[in-house]
């Protein structure tokens, strides 16, 4: 029969396997500890990360999507006839009515240059000139001597005006100015720009300076 434990033994025996009972259940220690700290911070980090990237992308998709349209296009073709005469005796009318009127005319602008032309005696003269509808004009005012068919000739004409006229749906009349040194014959060229052809109509009326 074994040997029986005392009371005093069975109380020390009792005490070791308490103690080492105790340590094998109790949490890890400081350094596994902050282990596990910074496993949960790196998975905090992740989520917020992933956040921070889905909010920079719904902006993005926000701002394509409010991208305003381009605006139409602007008309380019040519008016109906009606509404380009219509345009032609707009011009017109607000040109200064007088009585000194030396020359005096009024079109439809189209793709080719517009000339017309007439004979004009020495002097001093103003060319009032309106533009209505769309676009712009250049206006070249060429003189040569009477007697000489040369107004369409580069080296023999003489050009005593230049000018640009601006086309409005309310236009406004401009002035040009030259002087013809001998009696002789004018010719006013007026060209379209700026989307002018069969969209605008012209006027210009001579008068001498005052």
């Amino acid at each position: 029969m074994a040997d029986q434990l005392t009371d005093d033994q069975l109380a020390d025996l009792f005490a070791g396997l308490r103690a080492d009972t105790v340590a094998a259940v109790l949490p890890p220690g400081a350094d596994a500890a902050r282990h596990t700290v910074r496993r949960r911070r790196q998975a905090r980090a992740a989520v917020t990360g992933g956040l921070a990237v889905a909010a920079v992308a719904g902006v993005v998709g926000v701002a394509v999507a409010g991208t305003p349209a381009a605006p139409p296009a602007e008309p380019t073709g040519p008016l109906p006839t009606a509404d380009r005469s219509a345009l032609r005796d707009l011009a017109e009318s607000v040109l200064p009515p007088d009585a000194r009127s030396a020359a005096a005319w009024s079109f439809s602008l189209g793709d080719e240059t517009s000339n017309t032309a007439g004979e004009l005696p020495a002097g001093s003269y103003r060319m009032v000139v309106a533009c209505a509808g769309d676009g712009g004009t250049d206006v070249l005012v060429r003189w040569t001597p009477r007697g000489e068919d040369n107004l369409f000739d580069p080296e023999r004409a003489v050009v005593v005006a230049t000018g640009e006229t601006a086309c409005a749906a309310a236009p406004s009349p401009a002035t040009l100015r030259f002087v013809t040194p001998r009696d002789g014959e004018v010719m006013v060229s007026v060209e379209a720009v700026d989307g002018a052809a069969g969209r605008a109509g012209f006027a210009y009326r001579i008068v001498p300076a005052r």
